[in-house]
Protein backbone atom coordinates (compact mmCIF):
# COMPACT_ATOMS: atom_id res chain seq x y z
CA UNK A 1 0.00 0.00 0.00
CA UNK A 2 1.38 3.43 -0.96
CA UNK A 3 2.11 5.98 1.74
CA UNK A 4 0.64 9.40 0.76
CA UNK A 5 1.79 11.44 3.76
CA UNK A 6 5.34 11.97 2.53
CA UNK A 7 5.94 15.44 1.11
CA UNK A 8 7.15 15.25 -2.50
CA UNK A 9 7.95 18.93 -2.97
CA UNK A 10 11.61 19.89 -2.95
CA UNK A 11 10.99 23.23 -1.23
CA UNK A 12 8.70 24.29 1.56
CA UNK A 13 5.58 26.27 0.65
CA UNK A 14 4.61 29.34 2.67
CA UNK A 15 1.00 30.32 3.17
CA UNK A 16 0.09 33.83 2.00
CA UNK A 17 -2.99 36.00 1.88
CA UNK A 18 -1.69 37.95 -1.11
CA UNK A 19 -3.66 38.07 -4.34
CA UNK A 20 -1.66 37.07 -7.37
CA UNK A 21 -2.67 38.14 -10.87
CA UNK A 22 -1.33 36.63 -14.06
CA UNK A 23 -2.09 36.50 -17.75
CA UNK A 24 -2.24 33.38 -19.86
CA UNK A 25 -1.46 33.98 -23.51
CA UNK A 26 -2.93 31.60 -26.04
CA UNK A 27 -3.54 31.68 -29.74
CA UNK A 28 -7.04 31.63 -31.18
CA UNK A 29 -7.41 31.17 -34.90
CA UNK A 30 -10.86 32.02 -36.17
CA UNK A 31 -12.09 30.86 -39.57
CA UNK A 32 -13.04 33.75 -41.87
CA UNK A 33 -14.40 33.82 -45.41
CA UNK A 34 -14.32 37.11 -47.29
CA UNK A 35 -15.45 38.60 -50.55
CA UNK A 36 -14.48 41.84 -52.23
CA UNK A 37 -17.20 44.50 -52.59
CA UNK A 38 -17.53 47.28 -55.14
CA UNK A 39 -16.64 50.44 -53.27
CA UNK A 40 -19.60 52.59 -54.24
CA UNK A 41 -22.44 50.14 -54.86
CA UNK A 42 -22.00 47.70 -51.94
CA UNK A 43 -22.21 44.97 -54.58
CA UNK A 44 -20.56 41.71 -53.48
CA UNK A 45 -18.07 40.30 -55.95
CA UNK A 46 -17.22 36.62 -56.38
CA UNK A 47 -15.40 34.46 -55.32
CA UNK A 48 -15.14 33.80 -51.58
CA UNK A 49 -11.64 33.55 -50.13
CA UNK A 50 -10.73 31.64 -46.95
CA UNK A 51 -8.66 33.25 -44.20
CA UNK A 52 -7.65 32.80 -40.56
CA UNK A 53 -7.65 35.57 -37.96
CA UNK A 54 -4.25 36.55 -36.64
CA UNK A 55 -5.31 39.13 -34.07
CA UNK A 56 -8.35 41.18 -33.17
CA UNK A 57 -9.17 44.51 -31.51
CA UNK A 58 -12.27 46.48 -30.59
CA UNK A 59 -12.70 47.77 -34.15
CA UNK A 60 -10.43 45.71 -36.36
CA UNK A 61 -8.66 42.49 -37.11
CA UNK A 62 -5.72 41.06 -38.96
CA UNK A 63 -6.27 38.07 -41.19
CA UNK A 64 -3.94 35.74 -43.07
CA UNK A 65 -4.91 34.47 -46.51
CA UNK A 66 -3.53 33.64 -49.93
CA UNK A 67 -5.31 36.65 -51.51
CA UNK A 68 -3.34 39.87 -51.80
CA UNK A 69 -5.53 42.89 -51.08
CA UNK A 70 -4.98 46.61 -51.49
CA UNK A 71 -5.55 49.44 -48.99
CA UNK A 72 -9.05 50.79 -49.54
CA UNK A 73 -10.53 47.45 -50.71
CA UNK A 74 -13.98 46.90 -49.17
CA UNK A 75 -14.78 43.41 -47.85
CA UNK A 76 -17.74 41.38 -46.69
CA UNK A 77 -16.48 39.10 -43.89
CA UNK A 78 -18.03 35.92 -42.52
CA UNK A 79 -16.46 35.33 -39.10
CA UNK A 80 -16.97 31.90 -37.54
CA UNK A 81 -16.52 31.85 -33.75
CA UNK A 82 -15.08 28.66 -32.27
CA UNK A 83 -18.40 27.68 -30.70
CA UNK A 84 -20.71 28.59 -33.61
CA UNK A 85 -21.64 27.16 -36.99
CA UNK A 86 -23.32 30.41 -38.01
CA UNK A 87 -21.08 33.30 -39.03
CA UNK A 88 -21.16 36.87 -37.81
CA UNK A 89 -21.28 39.17 -40.86
CA UNK A 90 -19.07 42.23 -40.96
CA UNK A 91 -18.06 44.79 -43.54
CA UNK A 92 -14.61 46.26 -43.42
CA UNK A 93 -11.95 48.19 -45.27
CA UNK A 94 -8.38 47.08 -45.89
CA UNK A 95 -5.89 49.39 -44.16
CA UNK A 96 -2.69 47.52 -45.06
CA UNK A 97 -1.53 44.28 -46.63
CA UNK A 98 1.87 42.61 -46.37
CA UNK A 99 3.30 39.43 -47.89
CA UNK A 100 4.84 37.16 -45.30
CA UNK A 101 8.41 35.94 -45.41
CA UNK A 102 9.69 33.46 -47.94
CA UNK A 103 9.77 30.66 -45.33
CA UNK A 104 8.23 27.49 -46.73
CA UNK A 105 5.28 27.48 -44.31
CA UNK A 106 4.43 31.13 -45.10
CA UNK A 107 4.94 30.93 -48.87
CA UNK A 108 2.28 32.89 -50.69
CA UNK A 109 0.45 34.06 -47.57
CA UNK A 110 -0.49 37.64 -46.91
CA UNK A 111 -1.35 39.42 -43.64
CA UNK A 112 -4.04 42.06 -44.04
CA UNK A 113 -5.24 44.65 -41.51
CA UNK A 114 -8.98 45.34 -41.64
CA UNK A 115 -10.87 48.23 -40.05
CA UNK A 116 -14.34 46.86 -39.35
CA UNK A 117 -17.11 49.25 -40.40
CA UNK A 118 -20.24 47.23 -39.55
CA UNK A 119 -21.10 44.15 -37.47
CA UNK A 120 -24.38 42.45 -38.41
CA UNK A 121 -25.48 45.68 -40.14
CA UNK A 122 -24.71 47.98 -37.17
CA UNK A 123 -21.92 50.56 -37.24
CA UNK A 124 -19.04 49.08 -35.24
CA UNK A 125 -19.06 52.04 -32.80
CA UNK A 126 -22.65 51.13 -31.85
CA UNK A 127 -21.40 47.75 -30.59
CA UNK A 128 -18.86 49.19 -28.11
CA UNK A 129 -19.49 48.76 -24.41
CA UNK A 130 -17.42 48.87 -21.25
CA UNK A 131 -17.47 45.78 -19.09
CA UNK A 132 -17.14 47.16 -15.57
CA UNK A 133 -16.34 43.78 -13.98
CA UNK A 134 -13.44 43.08 -16.34
CA UNK A 135 -12.51 46.76 -16.82
CA UNK A 136 -12.26 46.47 -20.61
CA UNK A 137 -13.91 48.01 -23.63
CA UNK A 138 -15.60 45.26 -25.63
CA UNK A 139 -17.33 45.24 -29.02
CA UNK A 140 -19.22 43.17 -31.56
CA UNK A 141 -15.91 42.44 -33.30
CA UNK A 142 -14.39 40.98 -30.12
CA UNK A 143 -17.57 39.06 -29.32
CA UNK A 144 -17.54 37.47 -32.79
CA UNK A 145 -14.00 36.15 -32.29
CA UNK A 146 -13.56 35.73 -28.52
CA UNK A 147 -17.06 35.52 -27.08
CA UNK A 148 -18.86 37.74 -24.60
CA UNK A 149 -18.45 38.79 -20.99
CA UNK A 150 -22.20 39.37 -20.81
CA UNK A 151 -24.34 36.89 -18.92
CA UNK A 152 -26.51 34.85 -21.26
Amino acid sequence: MAHFDKEKRRFERFKTDQEIFFTVTYEIKTKINFQLMEAQADKILQPKYPAISRDVSVEGLCLTSLKELQPGDRLLLEVYALDSREPTYMQGEVRWSKKLSARAKDKGTVDTGIKVLTVEGRHVEETFYRDENQQVVWSGVLEAVLGSFRKK
